[in-house]
């Protein structure tokens, strides 16, 4: 391994272990792990955008399917909605609030 590429591995690992430590990420696990794990924003915009999201109500930030079911989709039943419609809803909450801190997802 080169120099470069162990300098990005380690730059990338702080990126992730900032997002992850960071005080905002308490009650917002999930999404912490998506944006540091499934996104390449910086740490800086990630810890925004867990600052301007909604903490898990009821404070343990596990935030699964069912959860996404019944608060970004409550016309449907939580029974009709499989996991796709979960990680699409989840996308689009982050992509809201993303927005809302003039920001911009990135395309993958």
């Amino acid at each position: 391994m080169t120099d470069t590429a162990r300098e990005a591995g380690a730059r990338e690992s702080a990126r992730i272990q900032a997002i992850l430590t960071s005080e905002e990420a308490q009650g917002r696990e999930q999404l912490a792990r998506h944006l540091a794990f499934e996104t390449h924003v910086a740490a800086g915009e990630a810890i925004e955008t867990l600052a301007a999201s909604a903490r898990h109500p009821d404070g343990l930030g596990s935030v699964g399917p069912d959860y996404l079911a019944r608060f970004l989709q409550p016309e449907r039943p939580a029974s009709a909605r499989g996991h796709d419609d979960a990680v699409t809803g989840l996308a689009a909450a982050v992509s809201r609030q993303l927005a809302a801190i003039g920001k911009k997802p990135l395309d993958r």
